[in-house]
């Protein structure tokens, strides 16, 4: 083991790079043009790439530091990817291959994004998010700007892409815009703000601040034209977590009912202020558009009737009031019953729809093509009461151990960070509701979500 000691500088300094390689790239995945640009191949090649070396550096960390079993939160996770071999061996008759693609993926997420805290010390770790989350705030604006350009001049249109043609631009009353998805991609713009919002309350120069002050505006206009309702709630609620504990901190030095309430309405005012600029955006953005489309067109103005706005609207056309969830119950309700049939281990993370294709094979999520639309119930489905059973305790014992540094910090300010970290796994916590992230994904918002998890343990 001595003769290995003058490498652990140069692997931790390798965990570091490729973290922000690979959540960065990851990133750039959610952009059509940029993937539809390098081709298929070159980004199987990429991703191949990443996950071999992921895997590399996990099996260097675990000979030379044991860095796996040096907390029960690691442990825990390593008994949940045990369950998941499993689960994936007692369905090997649908597929093995891409069970395998995704317990590396779940590797690294579990002992190298999660396990931040123990492999780099405080100022590694600031500086490895902030360049991050900087990164991320750069990428994402020009993604944002582009998307808004589409709408202003009503740009809409059906793009190929890796797996089924998506929508691109202003289509059905969604900006889907250059992103792969508007759902994940508004949650993104969200976490986006949210970073700039806490860079904006460390940062004096005058110049940064109106980037940053831009960046918000701008993402806050995307959320609201791109209609996800996911994001738009989960910014609410983590609009709520910032507020007071922004307040909170205002009042630290009085201790009070009063100040306490204070506190409670200091997030009530964020969300309003957050509910009115949904509006304004509503409200202004559409005419903009309008004012840009009528500048584009050429009428005959010798005509009265040939001289016509454009109605746009931002009434999504995928939403009724007999089906508020989107389908999303009847995907939950088929998916559970699926599951009952494999109880304690589950269908596996990749065999799933293969699975329900063969046993029921007129149910709704097969003859739609539906995923489980649920990062939490997608747990039960894929691992079963096993899985399940063993994830609770982790979280309890993450709640836990949350409870005990609020006691801790009783009396104190909370630290920006803390607050940024809660506000935002609130959000990525409520979006897993709604959306297949966090667990069995390769997505930005499931790495940031388990970076931003293991770096709370920090505090």
């Amino acid at each position: 083991m001595k003769n290995l000691q003058k490498y652990y500088e140069p692997l931790r300094n390798i965990k570091g790079i490729y973290i922000f390689v690979f959540v960065t790239y990851i990133l750039l995945a959610r952009f059509v043009p940029i993937v539809n640009f390098i081709s298929q191949d070159v980004n199987t090649i990429i991703y191949s790439a990443l996950a071999i070396i992921g895997a590399l550096i996990l099996a260097a960390d675990f000979f030379m530091t044991f860095s796996i079993f040096k907390s029960w939160e690691n442990l825990i996770l390593l008994v949940f990817w045990v369950i998941c071999l499993i689960s994936s061996l007692l369905n090997m008759e649908y597929g093995i291959i891409n069970n395998i693609k995704t317990l590396v993926w779940m590797a690294i997420q579990f002992f190298l994004l999660f396990s931040i805290v123990n492999i780099k010390d405080e100022s590694e770790i600031n500086l490895t998010l902030k360049r991050i989350m900087n990164s991320s705030a750069a990428i994402w604006l020009i993604g944002v700007i582009v998307s808004i350009i589409q709408f202003l001049l009503q740009i809409g249109y059906i793009a190929p892409f890796v797996d089924y043609p998506r929508r691109q631009g202003f289509v059905q009353s969604r900006l889907f815009g250059i992103f792969s998805d508007p759902n994940p991609a508004a949650v993104t713009s969200v976490l986006i703000v949210l970073f700039c919002w806490m860079q904006l309350k460390n940062c004096n120069k005058k110049a940064t601040r109106i980037y940053y002050y831009i960046n918000i505006a701008l993402q806050i206009i995307y959320v609201v034209l791109s209609g996800s309702r996911t994001a738009m709630y989960g910014g609410v609620m983590a609009a709520f977590v910032v507020g007071t504990l922004s307040e909170r901190n205002k009042l630290i030095d009085k201790q009070s009912n009063k100040a306490a309430f204070k506190s409670i309405l200091g997030g009530v005012v964020t969300v309003a202020t957050c509910i009115a600029l949904i509006f304004a955006v509503k409200y202004t953005m559409p005419r903009l558009a309008e004012a840009c489309s009528s500048c584009c067109e050429t009428v005959d103005v010798s005509n009265p009737d040939e001289i016509k706005e454009p109605e746009i609207s931002l009434e999504r056309e995928d939403i009724r009031e007999d089906n508020i969830s989107n389908n999303r119950f009847s995907i939950w309700k088929d998916y559970i019953r699926i599951s009952a049939d494999r109880r304690l281990f589950g269908l596996s993370p990749r065999n799933l729809a293969l699975y329900a294709e063969d046993h029921y094979p007129d149910s709704y999520v097969v003859t739609n093509e539906y995923e489980t639309h649920n990062g939490w119930l997608a747990i039960l489905v894929c691992t079963g009461v096993a899985g399940t059973a063993v994830m609770l305790v982790f979280l309890g014992l993450y709640l836990r151990e949350f409870i005990l540094y609020i006691k801790a910090v009783k009396g104190e300010k909370c630290e920006l960070e803390v607050i940024l970290l809660l506000s935002a796994l609130l959000l990525l916590a409520f979006s897993g509701l709604l959306y297949p992230e966090l667990f069995f994904a390769n997505t930005h918002g499931t790495l940031i979500f388990w970076l931003f998890l293991g770096y709370l343990l920090y505090y």
